[in-house]
C-alpha cells in the first residue's frame, strides 16, 4: 500500500524539455506505468486543481486524485510589511534555479525593470545554485545592475534571509507542464508578507490575488507596465487568507 505524490507532470516536462518526437515510445511507457502507480495507489497527491484537471484528461482515475498545495516550512508569523517608502535601499530578490522553465533572460527582465521603478537605491538577491552563478553575473551586469549578492542559501537558512527583502520574483514559463503548478518559493513569500511579482497563469491563485489585489500579476513575455505605486498599495494583508 502507498499514497503516489508525483513531482509533477513529469512525463509531460520530458516531453517538453528533452526528448523528442522519437522518444514517443518511451514517453508512452512512461504514461502507462505512471497510470499504474495511480491506480494502485490509496491517493495521489496533486498539488493544484489544475494538476488534477491535467490528470483526470490523461488517465481519468478521478477518486485516486487529491489536491494538497504545496505548503511552506516557515513558521507562520504576524510579520508587518516593510513601508518600502521609508527604506533607504529596497531590496528586490529572485530565489530558484535557472533552467527551461526558469528563463534567466526573462527573469532578468523582471528585475531589471523593478529596480527601475523603484526611485530609492535597490540591491538585487540572486539566491540559486552554484552553477549558474556565472552565468547570472554576466547577465546582470549586461543589464546595467551593478548592485547584487549571488549566492546559494541552503532552505533551512532562507527564512532569515528573506526577512529582509523588500519585493520577492516568482517567473515561471506558462507550460502545459507549469502551469498545474503550485510553487513553494511562492508559499514562503506569502508566510513572510512579502510584496510579490509573479507572471499569470501558474496555479490556482491568480484570480484570488486579482480579487484582493494582493500579488502583482504580469503576463510572461509581454511589456511591463505596473509601478511603485502599484507595489506599494499590493494589500498584501489579504494574502492572510489563503496563508493557513
Amino acid at each position: 500500500k502507498y499514497i503516489y505524490d508525483p513531482r509533477g507532470a513529469f512525463v509531460i516536462e520530458l516531453k517538453e524539455s528533452k526528448f523528442s518526437d522519437k522518444d514517443n515510445f518511451l514517453l508512452k511507457m512512461l504514461k502507462l506505468i505512471e497510470k499504474n502507480l495511480i491506480e494502485n495507489s490509496i491517493k495521489t497527491i496533486v498539488t493544484t486543481e489544475r494538476f488534477k484537471e491535467l490528470f483526470v484528461n490523461q488517465y481519468g482515475l478521478t477518486d485516486k486524485l487529491i489536491v494538497l498545495y504545496n505548503t511552506s516550512s516557515f513558521n507562520c508569523k504576524n510579520i508587518d510589511a516593510e513601508l518600502i517608502k521609508d527604506r533607504d535601499i529596497v531590496n528586490i530578490c529572485y530565489v530558484g534555479s535557472v533552467n527551461y522553465w526558469h528563463d534567466l533572460d526573462e527573469i532578468i527582465r523582471v528585475l531589471s525593470y523593478t529596480k527601475n521603478t523603484v526611485p530609492q537605491k535597490t540591491k538585487i538577491y540572486f539566491f540559486t545554485n552554484f552553477k549558474d552563478m556565472s552565468l547570472i553575473k554576466e547577465k546582470l551586469e549586461k543589464n546595467n545592475i551593478l548592485d547584487y549578492d549571488i549566492r546559494f542559501v541552503p532552505y533551512e537558512e532562507l527564512e532569515n534571509k528573506l526577512k529582509d527583502m523588500d519585493i520577492c520574483i516568482s517567473v515561471v514559463k506558462p507550460t502545459i507542464s507549469t502551469k498545474i503548478a503550485s510553487p513553494i518559493k511562492v508559499s514562503d513569500y506569502i508566510m513572510l508578507n512579502k510584496r510579490i511579482i509573479m507572471n499569470k497563469d501558474i496555479g490556482d491563485f491568480d484570480d484570488f490575488f486579482i480579487e484582493n489585489n494582493s500579488v502583482q500579476l504580469y503576463e510572461y513575455g509581454e511589456k511591463l507596465d505596473f509601478t511603485f505605486e502599484d507595489l506599494f498599495n499590493l494589500n498584501i494583508e489579504r494574502n492572510d487568507l489563503i496563508k493557513d
